[in-house]
């Protein structure tokens, strides 16, 4: 169940705006929606944390409108082009997660605390941009890598907690990925091979 739950959340790709890789670790904290949010900000600076800490709040309350409003243009048009043909829609995906995050600790949950454990410029993250760019470049006929400033893996750990009876859990090393599109965040989801 853990597995699904990792690679379903690192399906939700954070398009964020980037410190960059390679300076010296600064220690930042700060609190969204009453989740406890820690992260280095020589890495990713505190927006771009606020909207990785958005991607596990919008599963807990499955609220997809928010969840949306993470995700970058190129991802959203991407899954529902492809929903269409299925059915599926964004109510469904969060319900599937909810219910698959609430199985590790027995029953509604609540995010209490997310880790930004790494930000890394890697081959993942690379793989990722090259698909959102063909995909604009597919449907707008343009490619959206112009305006694209930096992209990188963002990984967690991610903890919950039981409404009831207190049990938690940490679900460790979940990637969201994050590019920054000029001066504003956008988030996206990891792409099948």
């Amino acid at each position: 169940m853990k597995g699904k739950f990792v690679r379903a959340m690192a399906v939700a790709l954070c398009c964020a705006m980037l410190a960059g890789c390679g300076k010296k670790e600064e220690g930042g904290s700060l609190e969204y929606q009453g989740i406890a949010v820690t992260f280095d900000q020589s890495k990713i600076v505190p927006e771009a944390a606020k909207q990785v800490a958005g991607v596990y709040y919008a599963v807990e309350k499955k609220d997809a409108a928010l969840y949306k409003s993470l995700l970058c243009n190129e991802y959203l048009a991407y899954t529902e082009q492809y929903w269409q043909q299925t059915g599926y829609t964004y109510d469904m995906l969060l319900s599937a997660l909810y219910s698959q995050t609430a199985d590790l600790v027995g029953g509604d949950y609540k995010v209490t605390k997310v880790d930004i454990t790494q930000v890394a410029c890697d081959e993942a993250a690379k793989a990722v941009a090259e698909k959102l760019d063909q995909v604009s470049n597919q449907l707008w006929n343009k490619r959206a890598s112009a305006y694209w400033v930096s992209y990188a893996t963002v990984y967690s750990n991610v903890t919950i907690e039981a409404l009831e009876g207190g049990r938690s859990y940490t679900m460790k090393n979940n990637a969201v990925y994050v590019i920054q599109n000029g001066d504003s965040y956008l988030l996206a989801l990891e792409w099948g091979s």
